[in-house]
């Protein structure tokens, strides 16, 4: 059975970083060769044994996720030790050691604890020198800029390693946010698009109906119109999932004749002396069939309006005189087209208006 891909890079890291535990056989062997006695030998070997198992369960617990704390007890148990043999091992092992407390305090503690255990053992280290080893000067600074260039150098190191995952995530939840982004946009469009051509359609449909037994002709005009109609409504649907499908006033003020005079419904347009620019044009187009639409499918209205009117902002008005509430005016055709004004600080209003029904759109001019 395969394991997850974070349990297999976990155990790698685990691997990776108990391998490293190996090269405290140097300061081991170093010792070795200064001739110490057969006591002094048993407590190294033991204690360098003891280290290395207590830092490998620092490294287990902190491997991952690191920086958790997890291995607090057994990375103090492992100072003391480490402390302990530095009067048998003498200063090489001072520094091997240090660099190991360095590396799992690191690993183990949170960012914000770092530069606090750094000086800390730093500190731990120059008083060894001082007071136990009786050191020069010379010795102490050496042993102190070994230690914190190599705690500086982990510390960026982890760093590092912290902020590679940091932008892994946040582009996994770009991604995801962008897939969220693109549904929202394909189910809204495939609204806007089949809202107006289906009731198309049922119009064209119910119109041949009911004059195929008075006037075929004009019958079978209504449903060759009304084949036309599905296939646009095809290619519209098949544009929108590839997003190649434009949108503008002008195309969506002459579907709105065709619809309004199949409806029986007299339609009023009024525009600007200026066309509006790209992307106001394609705003307005939006807001001309929601609201064409709402008077389609919810209007017992005879006339229609729509005015565009350009300026310090755009706005687009559809008003119709039928009965005074849609029952759509808050359902998901407008908040469709709301979530497309708010990113340009456009603004929806929507609801009885003199007797009828209003929806009203206003966009920043400057919005382009």
């Amino acid at each position: 059975m395969a394991l997850p891909a974070n349990r297999v890079s976990g155990d790698a890291a685990r691997v990776g970083a108990l391998t490293l535990l190996g090269l405290l056989a140097l300061p081991l062997t170093g010792f070795l060769g200064e001739g110490p006695s057969g006591a002094e030998i048993a407590v190294a070997v033991a204690g360098t044994a003891l280290f290395a198992l207590l830092s490998a369960a620092v490294i287990w617990r902190a491997v991952p996720p690191a920086h958790q704390g997890r291995g607090t007890l057994p990375l103090a148990a492992a100072t003391a030790v480490a402390a302990a043999l530095v009067g048998v091992m003498g200063h090489s092992w001072l520094l091997a050691a240090s660099y190991y407390l360095v590396t799992l305090t690191l690993l183990d503690q949170p960012q914000r604890r770092w530069m606090p255990a750094l000086v800390m053992i730093v500190g731990a280290d120059v008083a060894v020198c001082l007071w136990v080893f009786g050191a020069g000067g010379q010795t102490v600074l050496s042993t102190a800029a070994q230690i914190g260039g190599f705690g500086l150098l982990v510390a960026g190191g982890y760093r590092i390693i912290q902020l590679s995952k940091e932008i892994k995530v946040a582009q996994a939840h770009a991604e995801l946010a962008a897939v969220a982004e693109e549904r929202l946009r394909i189910a809204r469009d495939l609204h806007d698009i089949l809202g107006q051509r289906l009731t198309e359609v049922v119009l064209k449909a119910e119109l041949a109906t009911r004059v195929v037994h008075e006037d075929l002709e004009r019958a079978t005009r209504e449903l060759a119109e009304l084949a036309e109609v599905a296939r646009g409504a095809l290619g519209d649907v098949r544009a929108t999932v590839s997003d190649f499908r434009p949108i503008t006033l002008s195309g969506e003020l002459a579907a709105a004749r065709t619809l309004m005079r199949s409806a029986g419904i007299e339609l009023t347009v009024t525009l600007p002396d200026d066309p509006l620019p790209e992307v106001l044009d394609g705003l307005a187009a939006h807001a001309v069939r929601e609201g064409v639409t709402n008077v389609l499918r919810h209007s017992t209205g005879r006339r229609c309006t729509i005015t565009v009117t350009s300026g310090d902002q755009v706005v687009v008005t559809v008003r119709d005189d039928g009965r005074a509430v849609h029952p759509d005016h808050a359902g998901g055709g407008l908040r469709g087209l709301a979530e497309r004004l708010e990113p340009v600080g456009g603004r929806l209003s929507a609801g009885p208006a003199d007797g009828g029904f209003q929806m009203r759109v206003e966009v920043p001019g400057g919005s382009h």
